[in-house]
Formats: C-alpha cells, sequence, structure tokens
C-alpha cells in the first residue's frame, strides 16, 4: 500500500462509527452507501467465475467515497448466526479534500490488496450447500436504521439457493424436482416463520453470474423476493456489476 499524503491517515482510514467524526471538523456525506458483497463459494460455481466477480469487486472498489462502508462476506455452509465478513471498511469522511482523497484511496487500495483471497480458489473444495437465503438475511444487519437506494446487496453467485429451505435448481440423484412458480407461496410462508424476510426498504439488490438450468424461474422468484423484502433487482445475469449511485430503473 502506498504511504498517505498525511501520516495520520494510516490509523484514520480504518473503520471509525461516524457519530465519532461530529464536532471535530468532518462532515457526514449524505450520499454515503452501504454496500454488501456475498460471494457464492459452493461447488455449484465455476473457476473462471472468478474473473466476473473480480471485475465486479473492483468496480465497487472504483466507486468508494468517503463515509461508504464495504463489507465482503462467503455465502455457503455457514446459516444466519455464523455470518462473519471476511472484509468490513469504512472509508473516512472528511471536508479536508486531500485527506477525503486520501482515505478513498487507502480504502481501495486495501480492498485490492484482500481480492485474491477472497474468492474459491481452484485447487480448494467448493461448499456442499448454498445458504443465500440465511446469509442475506444475517447480513441486513448491517443496514439497520439505514437503507435507501443507495444502499446495496451484491450477490456473486448463479443465485441458486440449495438448502434446507430451497432446492431451486433440482438434484436428479435426491430425487428433488427444480423449484417451480407454484412452489413460491409455500416458499414464502417458510421463510416468513424463520424470519428470513427482512426489511431492506430502497436496498438494491445484484445477483452477478446468475445462471443454472431453471434460469427464468429462480430470476422470478428473486423479483418476487425483493417486493417482500422492500428491496429492488438492480441486476441479474452474466455481466460485471457496474457502479453507479443513480437508484434502479
Amino acid at each position: 500500500m502506498k504511504t498517505s499524503r498525511r501520516s495520520f491517515l494510516g490509523i484514520a482510514a480504518t473503520a471509525i462509527p461516524l457519530q465519532l467524526l461530529n464536532g471535530c471538523g468532518m462532515s457526514q456525506d449524505t450520499n454515503a452507501a452501504t454496500v454488501v458483497i456475498l460471494i457464492d463459494h459452493s461447488d455449484t460455481i465455476a473457476p473462471q467465475d472468478n474473473e466476473l466477480y473480480l471485475q465486479s469487486i473492483q468496480s465497487v472498489s472504483d466507486g468508494l467515497r468517503g463515509g461508504d462502508r464495504i463489507l465482503i462476506a462467503q455465502i455457503g455452509n455457514s446459516g444466519r448466526a455464523e455470518f462473519l465478513p471476511v472484509f468490513d471498511h469504512t472509508v473516512l469522511q472528511t471536508n479536508i479534500r486531500l485527506d477525503q482523497e486520501d482515505a478513498v484511496t487507502a480504502a481501495k487500495e486495501l480492498v485490492t490488496a484482500a481480492m485474491p483471497g477472497l474468492l474459491r480458489q481452484k485447487n480448494v473444495k467448493g461448499t456442499l450447500h448454498t445458504r443465500i437465503l440465511e446469509t442475506i438475511a444475517a447480513a441486513s444487519q448491517a443496514f439497520r436504521h439505514k437503507t435507501d437506494h443507495r444502499d446495496r446487496i451484491i450477490i456473486l453467485s448463479d443465485g441458486i439457493e440449495d438448502s434446507a429451505l430451497a432446492d431451486f435448481d433440482g438434484s436428479p440423484t435426491d430425487n428433488v424436482a427444480s423449484i417451480v412458480e407454484a412452489d413460491f407461496p409455500e416458499l414464502f410462508k417458510k421463510l416468513q416463520a424463520a424470519d428470513l424476510l427482512p426489511p431492506l426498504p430502497g436496498v438494491q439488490l445484484s445477483i452477478i453470474g446468475a445462471g443454472g438450468n431453471n434460469y427464468a424461474t429462480v430470476q422470478q422468484f428473486w423479483q418476487q423476493y425483493a417486493l417482500r423484502i422492500g428491496a429492488t433487482v438492480r441486476d441479474y445475469g452474466r455481466l460485471p456489476y457496474r457502479d453507479s449511485r443513480r437508484p434502479a430503473l
């Protein structure tokens, strides 16, 4: 990492509660965003998808501003109670331009340094299950008291839930059929009972790398899921995430 133009930023660029900055010559940016990136480490993810995921993480990093918080966590076998981000950083906010530039640069360098270790490696066995719904519910705590169109959940995954709750793509070997739209009402009842429909009003939801044999039905599920939690599906497919502070269309 490059040395900051101001030596104190080596410390100040680490995560600091925003309320501690008040009265210290700092100003809160009303455009600050909370960005949660969830990365699929399951066996269904092809190693070549890593490039797509890296491009998406880099785009988020390039768009960081003062006050932004970025959290990165793994999707896999872990359930809701085990949500532990592997990366969590809040960019320092200040009304001193050069200091703000240094803080943003430092944050980008932290993300870049962490990126190689965030994705599943070729020689590492993938996780057996893909608990996307539980991971989103766990990550929802990051948006407590702060949800609007600048906040984002970016899921780097094929979007295929594979858990005790649902198996979106089915499993011929286990005689499990793929999910169909007629299954949605019962599934949403299960999610409601399990407290897995966290209120996330205004949050933009992106699924980067979506695929599978049941693509259209799974896409429809995520659209309906987003409606129930107050979120908006901003991206769904296999194009890299492109950072933008504009609301989803």
